[in-house]
């Protein structure tokens, strides 16, 4: 995708990548993350999408993976390779750490391996990042036997130095010994100043008393500051002390020579060093985009060949930033649709209305997504693929070079013209502004229809009224406003297409405060009829308004019965399998006790026939056998045959559910099949079984199973709310929860946690594994709510 560095200024989108990238754990993550660009090809964009998918399902499974981080010691090796420098014991140390930081980092990207709901695609991922994290054990084992962890060198580095080093140790404990003796020699300790060895100048010595200097003969090593004291090294030690230096000499060289070699080892690593270095950095980059994803319901949008620009709910991702947690309350998502035939949108509106964001909301959704970044927007968006992307808005560059803002929109304009193609996308701030209105009007119609010419997309914002005239008829050319909020004065920031827009200048000078004589004034000097036609374009885009409200309204009320009618026929389900099963149960435990009874009867009379008493008939017994055989025979079910039963209740009686708990009223009933039909709450009839109905008083509520937060939200849901909970309230919350959940035979239920930081998530997950029921659980798929939904088995 070719796009200008001073574009991605100008759009902000380096900005955005800033500010994603303070969200990095380390710096080397951070730069990496700000070095994204848009990508030519699908490919690309779809491994970066599913490296940033495989982090946020790890860290919903585990919370945020310990990054280490590189970037000091990738510098330190660098100049290393360049300069030929030796490390040091402490850098080796760092160094050791750091390789066994990359493989606890291994062990915590092939948990994902090993779940369920993993794509193969994000499997390949971890598994790249795996082979780029490896480094081989020989260099970990040289680097361990070479320094400890807090950089000393160790004796076993070579066995060079771990025989310089015994060395060392005999002659210094032979010097050692020679001045044990002398300290202890009556005659000596007249002599010395105090009874310790001291060094000087690399030799061991001890403070002898000036004036009594003579008594202890040897080699002076320097004087005290009074001259009281003079530093004798004693002739008996001079020798010691000879091959004790030597020692160290030799000790300090083959210590040297270990780092050395130490060194070499790792630079013969560099490759795989380097390799592991950038993969950690691309861990740590893509976990912040995961987090994003996470923390601002962002999504995965591929850009497609051909595809017509749809935005669905899309954020400005800098002011969801800015504003947090309160991203959705603040920020008023953005909808925008490019009609088939449509090959420019002229959007127009009152200053600070929001055009100029939502041109950039616009472009900024385009490049994060062609660079593989997840989008603030609902799964519905559509992006094109994009060849190239350009723009007007202002840059630092034009001031530079000593360019008026309408001199510098020309020589943009100029360019963008140039270059414009088939697949591109251009975004144009304030069209035909800055010069005389009827002929920058001109202009920009003129502008417009070569852009859209040429093939490219033009979204284009604008307050020139000949403009939004002419696009009125000019082919391929569609009107767009943003809308004002007459009741209040302010704008509304929501888009409406197919209509201009107002400016709406004289409504903010009275909400600023200007003179009502002024207004007064402006508003005659208007030409004739441009005040009426302000307030039917205003009428216009208020019914407008309200007709897409209504739409959305009716599209989720459809969503709401198409998830209630599948939530029914899945209870509807339920609850005739387990009336088979129960009644299949009671046939066997029917029939079992028929059989134990026959062969009881049967023991019995064998018994009697075979002693009987006297006076006792034998044939009596047989008799009675045969009677009681044909009692049993009416206890008996046949396979297949249901029993007749008959419903108490009157068509019209108010009846509950069992299984769902959903509430309604009696319309017929079947003793031949033991079924009765009931109109349920809204409308919606259901079949089922006599034993799951129960009567309820008329103004008797239903059961109430499930709860949103700490309130009962009514019965028939499915899900509890524990978003802003406490972990403990939650865990309490849930459990009362799934306890009435399966009381009341419900077949799943859906834990509303969120996303957030995945602690509360986490907390639960934990407390569901302890759990006495033994509950299975997952998280919810796409479109049951990602990350920030756990669905539990009940049945299980």
């Amino acid at each position: 995708m070719i796009v200008e560095e001073n574009v991605l200024k100008s759009l902000e989108y380096l900005l955005v990548l800033d500010r994603l990238g303070s969200g990095c754990r380390t710096q080397a993550g951070g730069e990496f993350l700000r070095a994204l660009r848009p990508l030519g090809d699908a490919g690309s964009i779809s491994l970066r999408q599913a490296r940033t998918e495989s982090l946020e399902k790890l860290n919903a499974l585990q919370g945020n993976l310990p990054i280490p981080e590189t970037l000091p010691l990738a510098a330190l090796v660098a100049a290393t390779a360049r300069d030929g420098t030796i490390l040091k014991g402490e850098e080796l140390a760092d160094l050791a750490a750091l390789l066994g930081d990359l493989a606890d980092l291994q062990k915590q990207l092939d948990r994902l391996d090993r779940e369920k709901g993993v794509s193969d695609t994000q499997k390949t991922v971890v598994k790249d990042w795996h082979f780029q994290l490896a480094i081989e054990q020989a260099l970990r084992d040289r680097l361990a036997r070479t320094v400890s962890s807090t950089g000393q060198v160790l004796d076993d580095a070579t066995p060079e130095l771990a025989q310089a080093r015994h060395r060392v140790r005999r002659h210094r404990d032979e010097v050692k010994s020679f001045y044990r003796d002398l300290l202890a020699d009556p005659d000596a300790q007249e002599a010395l100043q105090d009874k310790v060895v001291t060094e000087r100048d690399g030799r061991l010595v001890v403070p002898v008393k000036r004036e009594r200097q003579s008594r202890v003969p040897g080699l002076l090593h320097g004087l005290s500051t009074s001259g009281s004291t003079a530093f004798i090294e004693p002739s008996g030690a001079v020798e010691g002390n000879n091959k004790l230096r030597e020692a160290l000499l030799m000790e300090e060289a083959e210590t040297a020579r270990a780092l050395a070699e130490a060194t070499r080892a790792v630079l013969v690593h560099r490759e795989a060093l380097d390799r592991a270095f950038r993969a950690v950095a691309e861990v740590d980059a893509h976990g912040a985009l995961a987090r994003f994803t996470a923390d601002y319901d962002g999504a995965a949008i591929l850009p497609e060949r051909g595809a017509v620009p749809a935005l669905r709910q899309a954020r400005h991702p800098l002011l969801s930033l800015q504003a947090g947690k309160d991203f959705r309350d603040k920020v008023v998502p953005l909808d925008l649709a490019f009609d088939a035939s449509v090959r420019g949108v002229l959007v127009s509106g009152p200053n600070a209305g929001g055009k100029t964001a939502a041109l950039k909301t616009l472009g900024l959704t385009c490049l994060m997504a062609q660079a593989g970044m997840p989008v603030l927007a609902t799964g519905l968006t559509v992006l094109p693929f994009l060849s190239r992307m350009d723009s007007d808005l202002p840059d630092e560059q034009d001031l530079e070079n000593h360019l008026s803002t309408f001199a510098a929109k020309l020589t943009a304009l100029k360019r963008m013209m140039e270059s414009a193609a088939p697949g591109g996308l251009v975004l144009l701030d304030e069209l035909g502004s800055g010069t005389d209105p009827r002929e920058g009007g001109a202009l920009g119609l003129a502008v417009l229809e070569k852009l859209t010419a040429s093939g490219a997309l033009v979204f284009a914002s604008t307050h020139q009224p000949e403009l939004k005239r002419l696009a009125v008829e000019a082919p391929g050319l569609a009107n767009a406003a943003m809308v004002y909020d007459e009741a209040t004065g302010k704008p509304t920031y929501r888009l409406v297409q197919g209509l201009p827009g107002q400016s709406h200048a004289l409504g903010l000078a009275k909400e600023v405060g200007f003179p009502p004589d002024v207004l007064e004034r402006a508003q005659g000097l208007l030409p004739a009829g441009e005040a009426d036609l302000s307030a039917l374009l205003e009428k216009a885009s208020q019914e407008k308004l309200l007709a897409e409200a209504a739409r959305r309204e009716a599209e989720t009320a459809r969503s709401d019965a198409q998830k209630l009618r599948a939530d029914l026929a899945e209870a509807r389900k339920k609850s005739k399998d387990e009336a088979k099963e129960i009644r299949d149960l009671a046939r066997q435990e029917a029939s079992g006790l028929v059989k134990n009874a026959r062969r009881q009867v049967e023991h019995l009379v064998q018994g009697l026939g075979a002693a009987p008493l006297a006076g006792r008939d034998p044939g009596k017994f047989k008799e009675a056998r045969k009677a009681l055989n044909e009692k049993l025979k009416h206890l008996e079910i046949p396979a297949g045959q249901r029993p007749q039963a008959s419903m108490s209740l009157a068509p019209g009686d108010p009846v509950v559910v069992k299984s769902s708990g959903l509430r309604g009223r009696l319309e017929a009933a079947d003793d031949g099949k033991a079924q009765a039909t009931v109109r349920l709450e809204g409308g919606m009839k259901v079949t089922c079984d006599y034993g799951e109905l129960e009567a309820v008083a008329e103004k008797a509520e239903p059961h109430k199973v499930f709860v949103r937060g700490p309130q009962a939200s009514g019965s028939g849901k499915l899900e509890v709310d524990v978003r802003g909970c406490r972990l403990d309230e939650a865990i309490r919350i849930v459990d009362k929860f799934l306890d009435d959940a399966l009381v009341a035979g419900q077949p799943f239920a859906r834990i509303l946690h969120g996303k957030g930081t995945g602690q509360l998530r986490k907390g639960l997950h934990e407390h569901l594994k302890d759990h006495p029921a033994g509950y299975e659980f997952r998280i919810g798929e796409w479109g049951e709510g990602d990350f920030g939904v756990t669905i539990v088995d009940i049945n299980r």
